[in-house]
């Protein structure tokens, strides 16, 4: 019973495939057993194109790095500026608390009525705003720990590039 399933199965091949079977024995025949060797126009193309492709990285790589440094600076700038903010903030905050303590000295007579609502709700402002400038050096931060992070990885890459081609040039010598 098996070998009717054989004759079978071989029976009903459609023709395409038997006709290809020959014709890859045929083609298996006729490699070479050896491998040609390479004319001086393939080795000088392969080098056209690997040094072309090394340009490219090489290309891109420094214009990651010159954005990457240009952005890492902004970053340090505005970190600048919301140090200014936080300066003024502080001597905000600790002015309005010297007020604030003035006007609710519990020894002190003769208060006026709106003039604690109004030391408080100046307090709260200033309070409000290093709040703010706190939020902001802190998203800053994580901002340029990013950015520095890329730049340093970009370096790394490139540096990666450099010890890649001079170990291909040397072993190419």
């Amino acid at each position: 019973m098996t070998a009717s399933f054989a004759t079978v199965e071989t029976a009903s091949a459609p023709p395409a495939e038997a006709e290809r079977a020959p014709r890859a024995a045929n083609a298996n025949e006729m490699a070479p057993t050896r491998a040609e060797p390479r004319s001086r126009t393939d080795a000088v193309g392969e080098l056209h194109g690997f040094l072309e492709h090394r340009s490219r990285q090489w290309s891109s790589v420094l214009r990651l790095l010159e954005q990457l440094r240009l952005h890492v600076q902004a970053v340090e700038a505005e970190r600048e500026a919301e140090h200014r903010k936080l300066e003024a903030a502080m001597a905000a905050v600790e002015q309005t608390l010297r007020a604030l303590k003035a006007a609710a000295d519990p020894s002190r007579e003769n208060r006026a009525s709106g003039e604690l609502d109004k030391v408080i709700e100046n307090n709260r402002v200033a309070l409000d705003q290093l709040e703010t400038v706190a939020a902001n050096l802190n998203t800053n931060f994580l901002v340029w720990r990013s950015a520095w992070l890329q730049y340093a990885q970009t370096f790394e890459a490139s540096r990666r590039l450099r010890a890649d081609m001079e170990s291909r040039l040397h072993s190419r010598a």
